[in-house]
């Protein structure tokens, strides 16, 4: 898996880059972060669902990986498909 941050290690996930794989993402975020606040993990799983159906539509022919770490305030991820990696962060609310 290539990451830019080594230590993303909270949740990390393998997809094959089928239709299905962002609903699949989502669904995998909601059970492993459920114990955050239902905004918070429903933001996640939008952006990570987002980013993972566009690195579908561009015909990724690799499997598409999803890691993220939480932090102090922060949720820090990125959705790598071999072409490219997308980092992303979004505050948790306390």
């Amino acid at each position: 898996m290539e990451t830019t941050t080594p230590d993303l290690t909270d949740f990390c996930l393998v997809l094959t880059p089928t239709l299905t794989a962002g609903a699949r993402a989502s669904e995998a975020i909601r059970k492993r972060f459920s114990f955050l606040t239902e905004a918070t993990t429903s933001e996640v799983a939008a952006v990570v669902a987002d980013l993972v159906e566009s690195s579908v539509e561009r015909r990724s022919r690799g499997p598409i990986t999803v890691a993220i770490a939480l932090d102090d305030g922060a949720i820090r991820g990125e959705v790598s498909d071999g072409s490219g990696l997308v980092p992303f962060e979004l505050s948790i609310a306390h």
